[in-house]
């Protein structure tokens, strides 16, 4: 999730190189008793990915893991980063606009037009709608809604002025003003979500309670073992448990919404 960029995606991949060992060291050999001494990493997150058949570990959005996985998967770990908007296992999404627009805070956006994600995105959709409902009085609140298929194309058609709001993970936003200064440069911060449990990573509903404990101490292990060399990865500090139970504020934060007549980010 956190990979739309080369020099991120071979971050990750030097992570997930120490995997196999550190599995093995933590009596995890789901994955690797082929003999191979490896296991596959897939950047793609289609459904597919998460239904094969030998997943031993996935990550996806928390909406849609109430909506779609809770009932095939459980819930393992999530990836604490240090930078702004998140603590600990907790994360939110950043509301930006264009630089050198008028927007000042979401009561001015009214009427403007805005840019999603994925309509099935918490830190792109549910988190808005939910800072929105309480605005919206029951009615649409903006002029026109973007589905933009990622956070980086959010941020281009806010920092083009295509668009004059939109919620940015506030992971991606972090890594974003490091990977793209130039554009970043030309959007502005005017405020942030409520927060919510971050990312979960997900295992097959079958994955016993020790299999998930070693995962967690092989990710870690694994992330040690950059020492220095973490490079993008600088602001992850490690993987921490979580539980289903946790992922309780993102439907809260849909009932809200619904219960205030704006079901629909409109």
């Amino acid at each position: 999730m956190y990979a739309f960029t080369p020099a991120l995606r071979a971050a990750w991949a030097r992570l997930f190189s120490h995997l196999p060992r550190c599995l093995l060291e933590h009596g995890v050999e789901l994955g690797v008793e082929s003999g191979t001494g490896g296991v596959e990493v897939s950047f793609r997150t289609d459904p597919a990915v998460y239904r094969a058949p030998h997943l031993l570990l996935g990550q996806t959005c928390g909406y849609p893991y109430r909506k779609q996985w809770a009932a095939t998967h459980q819930v393992v770990c999530v990836a604490a980063f240090a930078v702004h908007g998140c603590a600990q296992t907790q994360y939110s999404s950043c509301f930006i606009t264009p630089a050198d627009g008028g927007v000042a805070d979401l009561a001015s956006a009214r009427g403007k037009r805005a840019a999603v994600n994925h309509p099935d995105s918490h830190s792109g959709m549910n988190a808005l709608r939910h800072a929105i409902a309480g605005l919206a009085g029951g009615r649409p609140f903006f002029s026109e809604v973007l589905i933009s298929r990622s956070h980086a194309a959010s941020i281009d058609l806010v920092a083009r002025g295509r668009v004059e709001l939109a919620a940015i993970d506030a992971v991606t936003c972090a890594l974003h003003r490091e990977h793209a200064p130039g554009l970043h440069r030309r959007i502005r911060i005017i405020g942030q979500s409520a927060p919510a449990t971050a990312l979960p990573f997900i295992a097959p509903a079958a994955t016993t309670a020790r299999v998930r404990t070693g995962i967690i101490s092989a990710l870690n292990a694994s992330l040690r073992a950059l020492g220095d060399h973490r490079g993008e990865l600088h602001a992850l500090r490690g993987f921490q448990a979580v539980s289903a139970a946790d992922y309780a504020a993102i439907g809260e934060m849909e009932r809200f919404a619904v219960q205030r007549g704006y079901p629909n980010l409109a």
